[in-house]
């Protein structure tokens, strides 16, 4: 994602540096020698990054990339996961047991982005 994703997204140009990304757990499936998705789980039991080539959406690629973060995450000892997740994210977390903790509205320059605050205690 470039700086200017991470600008709209979060606020800020200090959102991740690439330590933060280097740091995090990061799951990868790939499909004829290239990646189709990805999930990473960065400190503080966040879902970080959460990404699906459209190649590969609807077929069930998300949940098996969550269950292993979830499977990780729970070997450490953790009860909770949180992630901000965006308006077409938001069913595919929820699909996996997440709740909408609060609906947030992430304002840069004139733009407004809608995303949600969500959580799975386990």
């Amino acid at each position: 994602m470039g700086e200017a994703a991470h600008l709209r997204w979060a606020g800020s140009a200090d959102y991740t540096q690439i330590s933060d990304v280097i740091a995090q757990a990061i799951v990868v499936a790939e499909q004829a020698g290239g990646l189709v998705g990805l999930i990473s789980l960065a400190d503080g039991n966040y879902i970080d990054f959460a990404f699906i080539r459209p190649c590969a959406q609807g077929s069930g690629l998300f949940r098996r990339l969550y269950v292993e973060i979830e499977t990780r995450a729970r070997a450490n000892g953790q009860a909770r996961l949180w992630v901000h997740a965006s308006l077409m994210a938001e069913p595919a977390v929820a699909s996996v047991g997440f709740t909408v903790i609060e609906k947030e509205v992430v304002a840069v320059g004139a733009e407004k982005f809608a995303r949600f605050r969500m959580e799975k205690l386990f």
